[in-house]
């Protein structure tokens, strides 16, 4: 009797890691493009919490700090996108 062998789905375009994604890129690469745009950490969570994604504060932290260094690629998002992720919470004062 042969055994079953495993089939793995390809999937087109990029892995989205542990924490998923948003508008089809991962999650570290969003955060990257929003400390690239100067947002700060505190809005940036309140952001991740209301688009119900689970990140760690210091996760948020290291990409904003690697987005404002330019390493890493930060997501290509239009800023259409980027004013959807600004506007699902306000800044805090």
């Amino acid at each position: 009797m042969k055994g079953k062998s495993k089939t793995t789905k390809k999937t087109d375009g990029p892995k989205l890691g542990k924490l998923g994604g948003l508008f089809g890129f991962t999650v570290v690469s969003v955060l990257r493009r929003l400390g690239k745009d100067g947002l700060t950490s505190a809005h940036v969570r309140d952001i991740m919490k209301a688009m119900k994604v689970k990140v760690q504060p210091t996760t948020v932290s290291i990409q904003l700090g690697n987005g404002k260094r330019g390493e890493g690629k930060p997501a290509e998002l239009t800023k259409a996108q980027v004013d959807e992720l600004k506007k699902a919470a306000p800044e805090p004062k």
